[in-house]
């Protein structure tokens, strides 16, 4: 693969680098890259989790497993877990953040991390610019139920006039040329260029200075990326720096043959001055009443009860959804976490639960609802993901939490002698 490496691409490196160093780096590309996975906080982690991060076992097919669907893990670079956690060690042990911004959020692992650093009544809003990018965030962070998080697709500057100065704690993490990502993928190599530089540089620059205007004075800017060339990382950071008031913190170059994951930057810029706590007034909004299953649900969970005093609970449409009532007043994808949909029928309405919602809950949440829940073994749990009926063994009725290991994997509905498959099609396997 080292054949395929531009020159000029490889000039940069050995400048870098050194010769002997740059003798590691083209060696490593022949060492197959590992897969990774992160736990998500508040689920039952898998057997083969010895930590927080874990190397995924070989020949385990994640979209095939129970545990990942049910949002229990979720898979993500090694080396892109670092910016966070390094920053979480030695900035953020005891501090706790407000108001957070990812500006660039998809496939959201970051964002996931991020939320680990909440207050408890803060708020995270995950914001991708570019559509198809944006289902797919929406999906992973529905999947390891991300309750506190709201998803935009803004360009940043519409933030920044909307928010100034708003944020406690933003993450860039910039799109790039990639040349991190050249052993994992090395379709990346033919779609690199000086020019794809050079445009990389310029759009970076753009989102950093309005993505500063979003930042509050005593708050933290954290920029990543997943490529080593000077241009993309030490230079834009020092062109930023530029800007008064703004000091680096810190600034780390991850290179594959000296790490566990591939190529990664990273820097910590603060910005001067006492922390401005923004409270944003919450739009009016007429209050329906809520669904009694779901008001029945809300009240006889522990874990959820909280929502009803450290956020709201609105409808749209009427799917309901749960939120801080604090977020800024933009144009949301979805407001925090969706619970449901109320159904209006002629004879009878009623309402659907979430799949976002069964991820959210364990089979020892249910103990004071009249919902039940229904365990499955790994046969069963993969006929239900291929959206096949369940037999109704138990005589249940009405809704029902699929768990998987305890946690829940999503709804089924009795009919009869059977259980209805209300997993969703778009996450069935063959």
């Amino acid at each position: 693969m080292q054949s395929n490496l531009p020159k000029e691409y490889l000039k940069s490196v050995l400048e870098q680098l050194g010769e002997a160093d740059y003798l590691d780096y083209l060696e490593s590309f022949n060492i197959k890259p590992s897969r990774w996975a992160r736990c998500v906080s508040g689920k039952v982690t898998p057997d083969w989790f010895n930590g927080i991060a874990s190397e995924i076992p070989r020949g385990l097919k994640v979209n095939l497993d129970p545990a990942w669907q049910a949002g229990t893990y979720y898979c993500q670079e090694r080396s892109a877990m670092l910016p966070i956690d390094e920053f979480i060690a030695k900035f953020a042990q005891d501090k706790k953040f407000s108001c957070i911004l990812d500006v660039c959020a998809s496939p959201g692992g970051k964002s996931i991390q991020l939320m680990e650093l909440l207050t408890p009544d803060g708020f995270l809003i995950s914001n991708e610019i570019i559509n198809s990018r944006c289902k797919v965030l929406m999906e992973n962070l529905e999947r390891t139920s991300a309750w506190k998080s709201s998803v935009t697709s803004l360009d940043i500057e519409k933030i920044g006039d909307k928010c100034p100065e708003a944020f406690d704690l933003i993450l860039v993490d910039a799109p790039c040329s990639g040349e991190g990502m050249f052993r994992k993928d090395p379709d990346t190599i033919k779609q690199w260029s000086k020019e794809a530089i050079d445009l990389c540089v310029r759009r970076q620059i753009r989102i950093l200075k309005n993505s500063l205007r979003c930042l509050s004075p005593g708050g933290y800017l954290i920029y990543s990326t997943c490529t080593l060339n000077v241009l993309e990382n030490e230079s834009v950071i020092e062109h930023i720096l530029e800007i008064e008031n703004l000091e680096l913190v810190e600034s780390v170059k991850i290179w594959p043959q000296k790490g566990l994951g591939e190529g990664h930057y990273y820097a910590f810029i603060r910005k001067l001055g006492a922390v401005n706590f923004s409270n944003f007034k919450p739009s009016k909004k007429k209050k329906n009443r809520i669904p009694d299953s779901l008001d029945e649900l809300l009240s006889s969970i522990h874990k959820l009860s909280w929502m009803k005093s450290q956020g709201e609970l609105i409808d749209h449409n009427d799917k309901w959804y749960w939120c801080s009532d604090r977020l800024p007043n933009l144009k949301y994808r979805r407001k925090g976490l969706e619970l449901g949909e109320f159904r209006r029928g002629f004879k009878k309405s009623e309402f659907k639960f979430s799949q976002a919602l069964a991820l959210s809950l364990e089979d020892k949440d249910l103990d004071k609802s009249s919902i039940r829940s229904i365990e499955l073994t790994d046969d069963l749990a993969k006929k239900y993901m291929r959206g096949e009926e369940l037999q109704n063994v138990k005589d249940f009725k009405g809704y029902n939490l699929i768990c998987y290991n305890g946690q829940g994997l999503g709804w089924v509905k009795a009919n009869g002698s059977r259980l209805r498959n209300l997993f969703p099609q778009a996450w069935r396997i063959n």
